[in-house]
């Protein structure tokens, strides 16, 4: 039945979401040392929800965590950023991140990135809303960050300033170091995905694994179904199928057209 391949792919979809792809790119929990001093403290920093259109005045809070137990009068900030997760308090307390940043007395931030965690620039996820969801204002945020703790904290006023990430946040380390070399003297990049290209099929391999997590058929199924789709959209009943499943499917067929653009020509969908 030409249905079932696609019933199978949501249930195997929703199957995944909630313990698989939520935590895909989350960093390793840090486990918070019994009987730790101090703490880091939870702030809040006023951002700009558009960093480079002038008119735009509307801010939002932007969550950090700090700990300066280790931090000597002049010493190296370090500024631990968050990626695509809720930041924690663990980072800042034990661990790499810790240790390199106590042995030089060293003043420790973490950063929440844009639309992730309680860091929430605007009231919805719309698509006019989700386009300040980029590269370019969440570099724009680290900048304004750390040039706002300079001015505020004068016994940061010299210290030089290091960048540390992780996987996507270790591409925003690379990149704010070189965009903005005047605010980052150091970018410590760790797993940074910094080869862009177009057929990007390591990433699908990372993805397949990650399904495979849920139920060692899930790609399987996966790849069936998308076969089964591309069919379907060969034809016009096939198409009202698919709507008939999904309903207002116009989101769906962009992706898949992206894809097989000759089949959404032909068919006058794109």
């Amino acid at each position: 039945m030409a249905t079932l391949p696609i019933l199978f792919l949501i249930l195997c979809v929703f199957a995944s979401e909630a313990k698989i792809f939520r935590n895909l790119h989350a960093p390793p929990p840090i486990d918070v040392p019994v009987g730790r001093a101090t703490v880091p403290v939870w702030a809040n920093i006023t951002q700009r929800v558009d960093h480079f259109n002038p008119v735009d005045k509307r801010t939002w809070k932007m969550r950090y965590l700090y700990n300066d137990e280790c931090f000597v009068s002049g010493g190296p900030i370090f500024i631990y950023l968050g990626g695509e997760w809720t930041i924690t308090t663990g980072n800042l307390m034990t661990g790499p991140i810790y240790d390199i940043a106590c042995e030089n007395g060293g003043y420790m931030f973490y950063t929440e990135h844009r639309y992730y965690g309680e860091s929430q620039p605007t009231s919805d996820w719309s698509s006019e809303n989700l386009k300040y969801l980029s590269a370019d204002q969440a570099l724009a945020d680290i900048a304004y960050f750390i040039k706002y703790q300079k001015e505020n904290i004068p016994a940061l006023q010299n210290s030089s300033v290091v960048a540390i990430g992780g996987s996507y946040s270790a591409t925003l380390a690379t990149w704010v170091r070189i965009k903005y070399p005047h605010f980052v003297d150091i970018a410590y990049a760790s797993s940074a995905p910094l080869n862009a290209k177009e057929d990007f099929f390591e990433y699908y391999e990372v993805v397949n694994d990650n399904l495979a997590l849920a139920s060692s058929t899930c790609p399987t199924v996966i790849r069936s179904a998308i076969s089964e789709i591309e069919t379907m959209l060969e034809s016009q009943e096939g198409i009202a199928t698919i709507s008939a499943l999904f309903g207002y499917v116009a989101a769906l067929l962009h992706v898949f057209c992206v894809f097989t653009s000759r089949l959404c020509i032909s068919n006058g969908l794109i």
